[in-house]
């Protein structure tokens, strides 16, 4: 169950709608899959819809398998990240969209 998805792009393209990147993550997480995949195909997807030259893309979810059956630990949660150009070349532009995306995890 996908609890939180948080982007960072740079890009020529000035809108990138919600709806937008909705349609992405339903369209490529209708199949099960590993969440590093789904990650790593939802920064390439936004990288191709918008020219971007960064990306940087953290998924958050929570995995049913741990919290129904198996170690059953409710609220237990992964996060994987997929970065894309700048945000994987450049160790400033990724620490960055890191340290803003951490922000907003946290809740600050």
């Amino acid at each position: 169950k996908l609890t939180s998805l948080y982007f960072i792009t740079l890009c020529s393209l000035s809108i990138f709608t919600a709806v937008s990147l909705s349609l992405i993550v339903d369209t490529l997480s209708r199949k099960p899959q590993l969440q590093e995949k789904l990650t790593s195909e939802i920064a390439d997807a936004i990288e191709k819809a918008v020219d971007a030259r960064s990306v940087c893309v953290v998924l958050e979810a929570e995995h049913l398998c741990m919290t129904m059956r198996g170690i059953r630990k409710p609220g237990s949660k992964t996060v994987t990240s997929a970065m894309r150009g700048g945000c994987k070349s450049d160790i400033r532009t990724r620490n960055e969209a890191l340290a803003l995306i951490n922000r907003q995890r946290v809740g600050a």
